[in-house]
Order: structure tokens, then C-alpha cells, then sequence
């Protein structure tokens, strides 16, 4: 499953906003989830969300995009994109004992026991391969629960100009 940690920071161009002030940004996650709902990223809040998060992201993964390259839309995504429900499981339960372990055995009942996931989680997808750049917790914890799916940040690759679109650009 893809819940692992990223391989470590690295910069991606793009100024680094302090959470608090993209979070303020962000679309509103309604709930119940509506799945039929997306957002797009016209004022490139999507985008400045995924870079703050794309230096924990592992750039050796086939779907990792840096975040200038990606097309940035806000929706809900099915838990099967994830891997087996039970690495899920597996995945949370090691996280809760490591934190029990150092005196925070309630870490994640934020995500466990809240009724609604209110964060998105950000992530790229080339073709079936995905890359989370943040929301691990979240995904586990939604798996937990039973949910079919979660509200995304999610990164596709911005469409290659055509040879035609090339040609007319050209002086």
C-alpha cells in the first residue's frame, strides 16, 4: 500500500505557504461526501496546496509530479486506490502503538472517531499508480471506518500540446 512516508524534503519552485493560510482556501468538503462534485483549480490554491506538501511526496514514484506540471482538482476518490483494506488497518494500528509508545495513545481519534475527514488528502495519479503527498493518517483512518471514499487534492499530468498547438506557437 502506498502509506509510507516520502523519501524527504525537497524544494518545488513554488513559494511555500504556511497552512493556516491555505487551509482558509481551500473549497469547503461537504458532507456527506458528494461524490459527484469537483472542483478545479482556477485560482491555483489547489496548486499551492499540493506544493506545500510535495516536499514529503517520494519522487522516485512512477506517479509523482511536481506540482507545475499536474492539473489540480479538488474531489472525492475512491479507498480502492489505496491498496487492501487491510494494509490500512495494519498501516494505523503500528502508527497508534508507536504513538501510545511515546505517550499519545489518543493521536488519531481525531480521524477515527469525527464523523467527518474535513482535510483533503493531496496526491498525484499517472494512469493506475498514485503518490500521496499528504493524507496517509487519513486514508488509513477512512479505511477503519468503513468509507468508500475521501475527498482529494488530486494531480493529473497537464495535457501535451499537440504537434499542431507546437507548430502554431512556433515565430
Amino acid at each position: 500500500m502506498a502509506l509510507g512516508r516520502g523519501a524527504g524534503a525537497h524544494y518545488t519552485g513554488l513559494p511555500l505557504v504556511p497552512w493556516s493560510d491555505l487551509s482558509c482556501r481551500l473549497p469547503p468538503c461537504p458532507y456527506p461526501l458528494d461524490l459527484a462534485r469537483q472542483t478545479d483549480d482556477t485560482d491555483g490554491t489547489l496548486e499551492l496546496e499540493a506544493a506545500y506538501w510535495a516536499a514529503d511526496a517520494d519522487r522516485t514514484q512512477a506517479a509523482y509530479l511536481p506540482t507545475d506540471q499536474a492539473t489540480w482538482v479538488q474531489r472525492a476518490v475512491p479507498l480502492t486506490w489505496f491498496g487492501p483494506a487491510e494494509d490500512g488497518r495494519t498501516f494505523l494500528a503500528a502508527e497508534q502503538q508507536i504513538w501510545a509508545d511515546e505517550g499519545q495513545p489518543h493521536r488519531y481519534n481525531d480521524v477515527l472517531h469525527d464523523p467527518t475527514i474535513h482535510t483533503p488528502i493531496v496526491l498525484s495519479r499517472v494512469g493506475e499508480a498514485v503518490c500521496i503527498y499528504d493524507g496517509h493518517h487519513r486514508i488509513a483512518a477512512a479505511i477503519v471506518r468503513g468509507m468508500t471514499h475521501i475527498d482529494a487534492i488530486v494531480g493529473t499530468p497537464k495535457a501535451a500540446p499537440s504537434a499542431r498547438m507546437r507548430r502554431a506557437a512556433r515565430p
